[in-house]
Order: C-alpha cells, then structure tokens, then sequence
C-alpha cells in the first residue's frame, strides 16, 4: 500500500550475499530481462549504474554489474517497481557475517560493508535528483505506452472462478486489489472454451486500466525464454497458485455489462440451524482443516467421509466431508451448536445441521465410510541441514492459518527426542546432514510403530536412501561417451539443469485421501529441485502422477521435462504399522501457493487413514538392509 501511496520514481533493495564476492549493482544480466519491462527501464537503470561506479572507485571497491542476477521475477523488491513505472535497483554487498571474517579478498569488516552501502544510496539520491525530469518523463510514459497497449490487445479481459471455495477466491481478489487492479464480480455466466463460468463465484479483471502490463504479469503462463539461467523462479502464474480456472476474453467474448459490483466481499457464511442430530461441512473450503482441528481441540470427535453424498434437501458431499455427531459428545447440544457456530465464523465454514442419519443418495451418516479421526499431534524438523524457507511455509500454514501448535524440533538432536508424543512428523526439504544414524534408526522405529512421515522434496530422497519408508528414484540414463563441450559453457550448461522453479500439471485420483477436496483431478504444482519418483509396483500408491505434457509454465530442460513426464508426484509408502508420504514438490511455496495447501493437510489430517493394502512396502530382500 505505501509503494502505491507513494509512487517511487526509484527504489533500491539492498542485500548481503556470500563473503568472497565483491559488490554487485544493477543491471543484471541482460538477456534474463522479462519482456513486460520497457528497455528504457533498463537504459536509466544503467544511467543510475555509472553513479554507483564513480562512488565504489572514490572509496577503492570492487563491484560488477551484468553478472549473476537479472530482472525477470516481478516478486522481488528490486524487481516489482519495473512494473510499475519506476527503477528497481538491487544492491548485493559481500557480507563478514559479524564484524570481522576471512575472505579469499583478505579481511572483510563489518563497517567496510557498511561503507559500501552507503556509498551507493547517496549516489542513488544523487543520480535520482540529477535524472528527475527523465526519471519523471520515464513513469508518465510507461502508464501511457501501457494504456495503448491494453486498447490495441486482442484480449480484453481475464475471467476467473472459484465458487466452491470463496475464502481462497477472496485471498485472490484481496491480492489483484492490494496491487491497485480492478476487479468486478462477473454479472452473468460465460463460457470459454468449453469451461463454463457462472456469476456466481466468479470475478473478471478488464485489460484497459493502469496496472494492464502487471495483469499480463499475474495471469500470463509462459514456455519461451531467451536464457536458460534464473536467479529465481521462472513463473508465477497466480490463477494456477490458486488453484482457479480462469480464461482470456476476446472482443467477442467481453462487453462492459458482463462488469458488476467492483470490489472484494466474502459472503458471511450462514449460520449453522441447531441440530440434535449432526453437523456436516464440505472439506472443500480452504479454512475447513482450521475448522476441523478446532473441533478436536475442544475435545470433539469428528468423522471423514469416504464416499460421496448428497442430502434429502439436495446437499451434496464428497469424500473428505467432515461429520459431528451430537450424541457421543463432551458437550451437550446446545454447547455444542454453540461451539459450531463459532467455529463456522472462524473458518467463514456453511455448516449443514442434519435432523436424521438417512441420506437418499450414497452413504447414510452411520455407515463404515466414515471414518473415524484422530487429533494430529505435529511435529515439524528444523535446524542444520533443514531448508529454513521450506520448514517456515509449513510452520506458517498450520500455525498461522490453521491455528494448529508445531512442536519445532532441531534435526540434530533427533536421536535424543521423545518422538511418541507425536502421531505425524513433518521433513521439509533438506539435506538432515545433521541427523546422527541412532536419530535416523529412532525415525525409523517411529514410523514402524504406527507414525506417519510426511516427506517434502530432497527429504524425499534422504527418506528413501535411509530406508525409512521404501520407493524408486527416476535417475537420468547416463550418456554414454558424451561430445567435448567448451570449458567455459560449464556454468551454462550446468544451471540449465536447474529446476529453480517451474508450474507443473499432476493428475490427482479424488478418490484417494491426499486428494480430499479437490473438485478437479488436474491440479497445478509448483515445481523446485531434481528429485523423481518411479511408479510404484502397487497400483494404488500413486495418488499424483505428472501429466504427460508436464510444464504449464515456466522453464524446464528437455532431459528434467522427460523425466517430469509420466512420474510419480505423491507416494504413499508402508513400513510396519506406519506410513510414509512422499511429495515430490513444495505444497505451500512461498505461503501464496493457495491451490496444493490442501495436500498438506490431507496428508497431516488423513495420512493415518490411508488403506495398508494400498501402500507401497520394500520388497522382501530389501527389508532389513
């Protein structure tokens, strides 16, 4: 809100990076440019540069420009004012990690790093006060050019929908409205291409406004790209976070009227009727998780439907719903309506009172099908050899966001924790080099007297090579006799095989627990690192598999896109009475990837259910090894 209140003709983002380098200013490398950033932008941003350099020659500094970093994320504080017709300056300075360290360079102080940022801001406020007519010509021209644009395209709006979960559409909406886009509530349904669209549930953003060239930025997918290198990720399409379906509109498809009421408005859930019977809601709703662990914090118990239903009054349920029976409860009816409705406000939850347990259509409520659950008790790995970034989106979508307490415990002293305490331990991605073997055989034995390992990315494959549940990585086929290649195309080559970050399409089975809630079964993941998985022998332990065209947007080498290609995305592993859950991907990324949160909690909230016919276990000459 404050970059929008203010406008900034210039912005500067100042970092630290490793303690053998020297000083980097921008611009960044030339080619990793994005496309929606005028060359102008780049051509003052060099202009900016030369005061930089004058200032770290005055002071005797080391720098580089043009290396290493680039300006294609829009995520980034350096990058973000480039859309929005100002300058973005990123600075990186060799850091001493306190006040004095050893370097290839010599010693590098605390205050000589200072020094350097210094310099550099007041040459930036030099450079902006000198260059303030062009720098104000700069920001008048990119919103005119854009304007332009927006009339002369062929498309002339963005439709999106989500009307089985409004709390995450409202996310949605809230997100386009903090970056000052316009969004109007769809007045009438529409189709695109076979995909139908209705009023209700469904927002449009027109192109012709000021922020056009940043809509293309938020709602573009994107294959072709001029290099092969990243600093960070390659997409970010945000309908595909979210997990929406959303269209372009062309000039036949998109009139004015199709705009209705502008603005954000989560509809306030009904309150809940009382029952003396039970309550239903839909595990379709994003908060629905928060919702249920509120239930089992306050002592309640709760059930999961297996199998779809639908009510005498027409309600439909489809397997992850969650049930309340009254009877049975520590609180009496009226306590217990009490709590429901509270809850319900909580989590923005409709919540269904049912008077009797007859359903005309699928399971009636006291069927086998549903059920029972037990309360997680969560334990999540952190510390040396533990992604900080990976273990922190994970804290912050159960903590945070399902209201649900983590226990933090550091990898390297596995080996002398209590883990009984805990019914589900989660493994962020990581390398866990300091997890001792006795911690490793004590994670094991865990798992093996009924736990369930939740495992994300490389902890994927620290799992697998630990024998803590059993699965096959999909390796590369080793290139026999390789052609000569130059020495200095090493770093090229070798970063193309980078998978920094990609969206890549999984066919989900709905019918399988991790999959609970989802309406569709292509969901859009985000894809970071190399780990693969192979099928599984048993058919049933593959409840995500990729798609056979994979990349829906973003940047893969030909080799990582035909192993991505067929390969398992989820696998759900069997050892002893425990389970083991492997996730190929990161499913809360950066805590904006809305559309596989869920994924997370089935495992957290289901895992334990998963069917033991269904997993997959070692072979029986492997047991043991």
């Amino acid at each position: 809100r404050q970059f929008h209140r203010w406008r900034p003709n210039v912005l500067t983002d100042h970092h630290e990076m490793g303690s053998n380098n020297t000083f980097f200013f921008q611009p960044g490398v030339p080619q990793r440019t994005n496309p929606l950033t005028p060359p102008e932008n780049q051509a003052l941003t060099a202009r900016i540069g030369s005061y930089h350099a004058e200032a770290l020659d005055a002071i005797g500094s080391l720098y580089y420009t043009q290396e290493t970093y680039d300006d294609f994320y829009y995520g980034k504080g350096s990058t973000y004012p480039d859309i929005n017709g100002g300058v973005g300056i990123l600075f990186e300075q060799a850091s001493s990690r306190g006040h004095l360290r050893q370097t290839e360079r010599g010693l590098l102080s605390f205050p000589f790093t200072i020094r350097n940022q210094v310099a550099t801001s007041l040459s930036t406020l030099q450079a902006a006060r000198e260059m303030r007519l062009d720098l104000l010509r700069y920001q008048a021209g990119f919103f005119r050019e854009a304007a332009e644009e927006a009339k002369n395209d062929p498309r002339k709006a963005w439709v999106f929908s989500e009307p089985r979960d409004p709390y995450r559409l409202a996310r949605f909406v809230e997100l386009l409205e903090r970056h000052q886009i316009e969004v109007f509530r769809l007045a009438g349904k529409v189709e695109v291409d076979g995909v139908s669209f209705p009023a209700e549930g469904s927002y449009v953003v027109p192109f012709e406004q000021e922020q056009y060239r940043l809509i293309r930025a938020i709602f573009e997918t994107g294959r072709e790209f001029q290099d092969s290198l990243f600093y960070d990720v390659s997409s970010w399409t945000l309908p595909l976070a979210f997990g929406l379906q959303f269209a372009a509109l062309d000039k036949k498809q998109y009139s004015s009227t199709q705009l209705g009421e502008p603005g954000l408005g989560l509809p306030a859930a009904a309150e809940p009727a009382y029952s003396e019977y039970a309550y239903l809601f839909r595990w379709d709703d994003y908060l629905a998780p928060a919702a249920l662990y509120a239930l089992q914090q306050a002592g309640l118990r709760a059930r999961v439907a297996t199998e779809p239903f639908r009510t005498s009054e027409g309600v439909s349920f489809d397997r992850g719903a969650i049930l309340v029976p009254v009877q049975g409860q520590p609180l009496n009816p009226a306590m217990l309506h009490r709590r429901i409705v509270e809850i319900s406000r909580m989590a923005h939850l409709a919540v269904v009172a049912m008077p009797g347990g007859f359903v005309p259509e699928g399971i009636d409520l006291g069927s086998p099908s549903f059920r029972a659950l037990s309360q997680p008790r969560v334990a999540l790995l952190v510390g040396d050899g533990v992604t900080p970034y990976d273990a922190g989106e994970i804290w912050h979508l159960l903590d945070q966001r399902y209201r649900m307490p983590v226990a933090l415990l550091e990898a390297g002293d596995l080996h002398r924790t209590e883990l009984d305490r805990y019914n589900v331990v989660l493994l962020p991605d990581g390398n866990y080099r300091s997890v001792e073997p006795a911690g490793e055989n004590k994670l094991r034995e865990w798992v093996e007297g009924g736990g369930t390992l939740i495992a994300c990315r490389d902890a994927v494959a620290w799992a697998i090579a630990k024998k803590i549940g059993y699965a096959q990585l999909r390796k590369p086929a080793e290139e026999k006799d390789p052609p000569a290649r130059p020495y200095g195309d090493l770093v090229a080559d070798r970063g193309a095989q980078v998978i920094g970050g990609a969206i890549a399409q999984v066919r989900i089975d709905r019918t399988h627990p991790l999959a609970y809630g989802y309406a569709q079964s292509d969901l859009a993941v985000f894809r970071k690192g190399a780990v693969f998985l192979e099928h599984t022998r048993n058919p049933y332990a593959n409840p995500a598999v990729y798609a056979d065209s994979p990349v829906l947007s973003g940047y893969l080498s030909a080799g990582n896109e035909a192993l991505l290609r067929g390969s398992a995305a989820m696998v759900c592993s069997g050892q002893g009475k425990g389970r083991v859950i492997y996730l190929t991907d990161d499913p809360c990324f950066r805590a904006f990837w809305y559309g596989t949160d869920k994924v997370l909690a089935n495992a957290v909230f289901f895992g334990g259910l998963i069917q033991a016919e269904s997993l997959e276990r070692a072979p029986k000459k492997e047991e043991g090894k």
